[in-house]
């Protein structure tokens, strides 16, 4: 929900917090369970296999600890303890949000999926307003990001 600060409760009665995956530096839910189960959470960029794919790695976290694995798990806990009477819940998943960093069996599921050809090309750049040219420097020096999308040849531009 990106409040801030970062743990407010903003009206709500409970919250449990697994920030934004790129805001590893957030001492939030999600960071203090893996550090219970002997796990660290690091920056994506950090992630073997991180630049090879521009941001979207296979994770290196068993899937029980991955950050929607335990966002529906926490999910669920709270739901079977609610009373019958109606409540209002807001789940939200970190996923499909980037860093595209499935667990390993998710991540080999689409290797032999037809992917369609990309449109346009970054010599389209020139034409486009200036807040979408600045993109690519910004996810190159943005030290969240740290992806230097400039390496494709060719990406999709919408």
């Amino acid at each position: 929900m990106h409040f801030y600060p970062w743990d407010n409760t903003e009206g709500f009665k409970y919250r449990i917090v697994a920030e934004d995956k790129l805001h590893y530096f957030q001492r939030d839910d999600y960071t203090l369970f893996l550090e219970k189960h002997g796990y660290t959470r690091n920056h994506p960029a950090t992630f073997p296999g991180y630049k090879d794919s521009f941001g979207a790695p296979v994770s290196p976290l068993p899937e029980n600890y991955h950050i929607d694995t335990f966002i529906g798990d926490q999910s669920v806990q709270w739901i079977k303890r609610q009373a019958e009477e109606p409540f209002f819940a807001w789940i939200s998943f970190n996923s499909p949000h980037d860093p595209y960093d499935p667990p390993e069996n998710y991540a080999s599921l689409y290797n032999n999926a037809p992917i369609p050809a990309p449109v346009g090309s970054i010599d389209e750049l020139a034409n486009k307003p200036l807040y979408q040219r600045k993109m690519l420097i910004f996810f190159k020096t943005n030290l969240l990001y740290l992806t230097d999308l400039s390496a494709l040849l060719i990406f999709a531009i919408n």
